[in-house]
């Protein structure tokens, strides 16, 4: 997991250098400055940390197809690779507060949210017995991307960008604990990206919390809820255990959910509104955990 990380972390840094000579004003202008152009650098360093993980997988694979082939045409949470770089290109408008660049922002954040739905979904003979769930779990794909982006953005101008991809990380975790249980595959993939997204929080953290090379490293989130949700997709469709509905609604919406106990908050200082994020995080995660790992029905044995 040393890779993604390293590469996640000089793109991190890259687009901090980049954007340490931009001016405030410059930010509400257009996402085509120094600014947007940092926030595209990080968010797509993240995708290519993710990509990097592929490379390694497919290297110890010994497949004899190319990487290209191998990525789109064997299993179907690994093609979700090129809709999360339709997702980072959104990131270019993230600081962009006028017209039309917010509605090209959110364009891309629609058409990276519903390709993605359309290439985490396995299809094929051995999948015909699950075309049934199809339906419901491509919007649920669309509604989880575009909300916990939304969340993400609305705890970003609360002034949360210091800990936001630390809620990010938080979000990764039920996926995590879904993958580990079922396939291995890509249960490394979400460690990769847990690595990845640590990275670039180390970064802001180096930078400094409240300035605007750091601020434009939390642009990793837009692809970062394109993972969550096809992790936890793939998770469905690849296992056999029948877990409960609310288990894959917390797995998708845990970012949601702790931007959402944020409000009654968000006037209030981050050493209150951090404690509470990780309560609720850790409430979130624990009950995953209890569910997956003590909770065992003895006639699956």
């Amino acid at each position: 997991m040393a890779l993604p990380a390293v590469i996640a972390f000089v793109a991190a840094w890259t687009a901090g250098r980049i954007a340490g000579v931009s001016g405030i004003d410059e930010v509400a202008i257009s996402p085509w400055n120094r600014t947007g152009a940092a926030a595209l650098v990080a968010a797509a360093g993240w995708c290519l940390a993710m990509l990097g993980s592929l490379a390694i997988g497919f290297h110890f694979s010994e497949s004899e197809q190319s990487f290209v082939a191998w990525v789109f045409d064997d299993e179907a949470w690994r093609s979700v690779i090129a809709p999360l770089f339709v997702l980072a290109l959104a990131a270019c408008g993230m600081f962009a507060v006028t017209e039309p660049w917010n509605g090209w922002r959110m364009l891309l954040v629609g058409l990276g949210s519903t390709w993605l739905a359309f290439m985490v979904l396995p299809t094929g003979e051995g999948w015909v017995d699950t075309l049934p769930l199809h339906r419901t779990w491509f919007a649920l794909v669309v509604v989880s991307v575009l909300l916990n982006i939304a969340s993400f953005q609305s705890l970003h101008r609360s002034g949360a960008g210091s800990w936001l991809l630390l809620v990010g990380l938080a979000g990764l975790g039920p996926a995590m604990l879904l993958t580990a249980l079922n396939y291995a595959a890509p249960a490394q993939w979400c460690l990769a990206a847990i690595s990845a997204t640590l990275a670039c929080q180390i970064v802001v953290t180096l930078r400094g919390t409240a300035t605007l090379p750091s601020r434009v490293v939390s642009a990793v989130i837009y692809p970062l809820a394109g993972m969550i949700a096809a992790l936890t997709t793939t998770s469905r469709f690849y296992t056999w255990e029948d877990y409960p509905a609310w288990l894959y609604a917390v797995a998708l919406f845990t970012p949601t959910c702790i931007a959402v106990t944020d409000i009654p908050i968000r006037r209030r200082p981050w050493w209150l509104r951090v404690p509470v994020a990780a309560v609720i995080a850790g409430l979130l995660i624990g009950v995953c955990v209890w569910q997956l790992l003590l909770t065992v029905d003895d006639t699956s044995w």
